[in-house]
């Protein structure tokens, strides 16, 4: 007698695709969290240690930390709202990624397979864009691991001057239209 389920072909798994305007976690979110971890984890170590005044007041400092980000990052869409989508300033860089990774991020090289990566050992420094346009690394300065999808994003973080800034800049170069660039 054989078993049916023997007999029936794997499925392939289903591939998680992210939807349009699936809200992703910010530069500023991302280094939050990284930040958040590590003050977790010192609070921990000092009630350990038998110090809960001192751990009390490393998660307090987090928290005036945190609702800094949630401020600015508040600022920043609203600021957003006015301007083009960054879905379509990053179809014009994907364009001509090979020329706006070597002029955001100099000293950086291409391999074979369309993969950009920097690491510059001075500074800490250290990016790799896949050609998807994903990309990881070290960009601020510290050792904190940052990562996102889209070059408009990686371009706000290296020149330090926020999405929206970018968003503007880069739009107005690009002469792509939106609500507050007709």
């Amino acid at each position: 007698m054989s078993n049916k389920l023997d007999s029936r072909k794997a499925k392939p798994p289903r591939r998680t695709r992210i939807k349009p305007g699936t809200p992703m976690l910010s530069a500023a979110e991302q280094v939050m969290l990284v930040t958040a971890r590590g003050a977790v984890g010192d609070a921990h170590a000092l009630l350990v240690d038998g110090r809960p005044v001192a751990a009390r007041e490393s998660l307090e400092a987090l928290a005036e930390i945190y609702s800094d980000v949630q401020v600015s990052d508040g600022l920043e869409r609203q600021m957003l709202y006015d301007l083009p989508p960054v879905w379509l300033i990053d179809s014009h860089l994907h364009r001509r990624r090979e020329k706006a990774l070597t002029h955001y991020l100099p000293g950086g090289q291409f391999n074979e397979h369309g993969v950009f990566e920097l690491r510059d050992q001075e500074n800490g420094l250290w990016v790799l864009v896949h050609p998807n346009d994903c990309w990881s690394g070290t960009l601020t300065g510290a050792q904190d691991f940052v990562k996102g999808e889209g070059l408009t994003g990686l371009i706000a973080i290296v020149t330090g001057d926020g999405v929206a800034a970018t968003v503007d800049k880069l739009a107005r170069k690009f002469k792509i239209g939106g609500p507050g660039h007709d």
